[in-house]
C-alpha cells in the first residue's frame, strides 16, 4: 500500500531506482485516505500557477489508473484503533493539532494495510516507526 509521500516522490520523479522497480512489478495497493491527502493538496493549489493544468491531469490519470478493487478503506475498528494511536502519540509526544491530524492519518494508511495483511511503502521512517511500536504487526517498505 502507497502512502502518500510516495506518490509525490514517484510523479516528480524523485524515488531511488530500485524502489520505482519496485513500484513497476509489485501488484499496488492504495488507501483512500492518501486519495484524500492528494485532493485536499491539489484542491488548495493555485489553479492560476504555471503547470497546474498538467499537474492535475497527471493526478487525473493516476487516480483513474487505480483499480477499485485495490483501494482499501478504514473501518470502524481501524478508525477507533488509529485514534488511540495518534492520542497517545499526541500526549506522549506533546504534538500540536496539526501534528496529531498527520499522525492520524499516517495510523490510518498504517492500520488499514496491516489489517488487509499488505506493506505500506513509505518515506516516512520517523513517524512509521513510531506506529510500529504502539501497534505491531504491521510491515513497512522504508524508502530513502
Amino acid at each position: 500500500m502507497l502512502d502518500t509521500n510516495i506518490y509525490i516522490e514517484d510523479l516528480a520523479g524523485r524515488l531511488p531506482m530500485a524502489a520505482t522497480e519496485l513500484l513497476d512489478n509489485a501488484t499496488l495497493h492504495h488507501c483512500s485516505v492518501c486519495l484524500g491527502e492528494i485532493a485536499t493538496g491539489l484542491a488548495a493549489r493555485d489553479v492560476t500557477a504555471p503547470g497546474w493544468r498538467a499537474e492535475i491531469r497527471a493526478w487525473s490519470q493516476q487516480m483513474a489508473s487505480m483499480l477499485p478493487s485495490r483501494i482499501h478503506s478504514p473501518d470502524r475498528d481501524t478508525w477507533i484503533e488509529a485514534g488511540l494511536v495518534c492520542g497517545t502519540l499526541a500526549r506522549v509526544q506533546g504534538y500540536s493539532k496539526l501534528d496529531q491530524r498527520k499522525a492520524l492519518n499516517d495510523a490510518l494508511v498504517y492500520l488499514t494495510a496491516r489489517k488487509a495483511g499488505i506493506p505500506v511503502m513509505t518515506t516516512n521512517r520517523h513517524d512509521c516507526d513510531r506506529l510500529e511500536q504502539l501497534a505491531p504487526g504491521g510491515s513497512v517498505i522504508q524508502v530513502f
